[in-house]
């Protein structure tokens, strides 16, 4: 309940590993206020709420959980690697089992296992990257044991504050609220305008593929006598101040690269577009890939996008959803990003760090909490048509069965999609704009607005 405290047992200091996920899973999820306490008596004879994290229990009314050791443990251990262990059927699913005698109240170290994702601790071990260089949602344990669709973290808070609540006979704190946040790429601003050599290259392209309708097309385009089939921005327009739904726009303005397609960032065009949207809408920065390599670029490219709004830059996800740790984070933070909205699979749908809350990244080499906040990202258009090659209905079907999941667990569904995505010009049919605009539609009967 909120405004109840816990009291936290545990013999040894505490570490930065156990205050950080106790603050997560006590304080964010769960609303309770905490304290720790290293005296057993002190503890024994305490009233109220008691979490006991030893290897003993201590008192008859309090939720124990028996450590596995990595939240004592420093630095990163190659062999760290657990498993997903048997439940009976409808328990809770679970790594770091805890099989000694006697029980204690979980089969497994529930703070451990959250600590094990929200840290990312998998992505600092070996691993087999995709083409990109990337982590792949095969590669993560959620994926293999099936639980990437679900928000594990915070079943197990709930889990705890059930046990919490129970040993006192209150009633269990409420879940989160269930929000819905749609957010937007723009990596190429226009399909023919300002592409520079990209543009002469995809002529000669269509005109030796026979593709002269497309050579026509650019034409007009570029003559002023039709729309931008990327201009979908009055599109988006309409549907969010119809819907009263306030997006996030995030802007690739970087030079030109073999990965970084986009316009000169500093055209009075692209500028005027940046400006306009600024006025109405959350926006960010969307790292180059190169930036990756060359830090210097990101201050660069967060430049252009205050020179274009005057705003402060706090709001950032990278191209490519390109996330290197500990490196990607600490550049971001140097160069004085606030929020990044990175965390999720570009080859999958679901929950990356097994949680759809907004929480701090904790830098583990370092061993230290910081104040960059981390929006999980949840599902993306690629995803669906590029990755998996799903057509319209069955990616939206998908996204709301990931809906639904975030209205019973809470948390904010996050979407990304590209301004490309709802023009037919390169293979996305008019169906994926007609299934975003329904899907949005529906968010509106249940959905509460996060802050951006």
């Amino acid at each position: 309940m909120p405004g109840t405290q816990v009291l936290v047992y545990t013999p040894q200091p505490s570490s930065p590993r156990l205050s950080y996920i106790l603050e997560l899973l006590l304080s964010r999820i769960l609303g309770y206020s905490w304290r720790l306490c290293s005296d057993v008596e002190a503890y024994r004879q305490a009233a109220g709420m008691g979490l006991n994290y030893s290897d003993t229990r201590i008192r008859e009314q309090e939720v124990w959980i028996r450590p596995c050791g990595l939240l004592a443990q420093v630095g990163i251990i190659q062999a760290q690697q657990p498993e997903p262990f048997t439940h009976e059927p409808g328990s809770l699913p679970a790594i770091f089992p805890d099989r000694q005698q006697p029980k204690a109240s979980f089969d497994f170290d529930l703070l451990a296992a959250s600590f094990y994702f929200v840290s990312r601790y998998e992505e600092y071990l070996p691993f087999s990257p995709d083409k990109l260089g990337r982590f792949p949602a095969q590669e993560s344990l959620a994926f293999r044991a099936g639980w990437l669709q679900v928000p594990v973290v915070q079943l197990w808070a709930h889990a705890l504050g059930q046990a919490l609540s129970r040993s006192l006979g209150l009633p269990p704190p409420p879940k989160p609220p269930y929000q819905f946040l749609p957010t937007y790429d723009i990596d190429i601003p226009w399909a023919y305008s300002l592409r520079g050599w990209r543009g002469a290259l995809r002529t000669a392209a269509d005109l030796l593929g026979g593709k002269g309708q497309l050579t026509r097309q650019r034409l007009a385009v570029l003559r002023g006598h039709q729309a931008d089939p990327y201009d979908t921005f009055a599109f988006l327009d309409g549907l969010h101040q119809g819907l009263q739904v306030q997006p996030i726009y995030f802007f690739l303005l970087a030079a030109r690269g073999p990965f970084d397609p986009g316009a000169p960032p500093t055209h009075p065009r692209l500028q005027a577009l940046v400006r306009r949207l600024s006025q109405t809408y959350a926006i960010g920065i969307h790292p180059s890939w190169r930036s990756n390599e060359q830090p210097g670029l990101l201050d660069t490219e967060i430049g252009y996008l205050q020179q274009a709004t005057g705003q402060t830059v706090v709001r950032s996800r990278q191209h490519f959803l390109r996330l290197h740790f500990p490196h990607t984070y600490r550049h971001l933070l140097a160069a004085g990003i606030q929020h990044d909205f990175s965390l999720g699979f570009a080859d999958a749908p679901g929950f990356r760090a097994g949680i759809a809350l907004p929480f701090h990244w904790y830098d583990l080499p370092l061993e230290q909490p910081t104040s960059l906040l981390l929006t999980p990202l949840s599902c993306m258009d690629a995803s669906f048509k590029t990755y998996l090659q799903l057509g319209p209905d069955e990616a939206f079907a998908q996204v709301q069965q990931l809906s639904d999941t975030l209205r019973l667990h809470g948390g904010t569904l996050v979407s990304l999609w590209h301004n490309s995505s709802f023009s037919p010009l390169h293979g996305w049919p008019l169906g994926w704009q007609q299934g975003y605009q329904n899907f949005l539609h529906q968010q509106l009967k249940y959905q509460t607005q996060p802050e951006t």
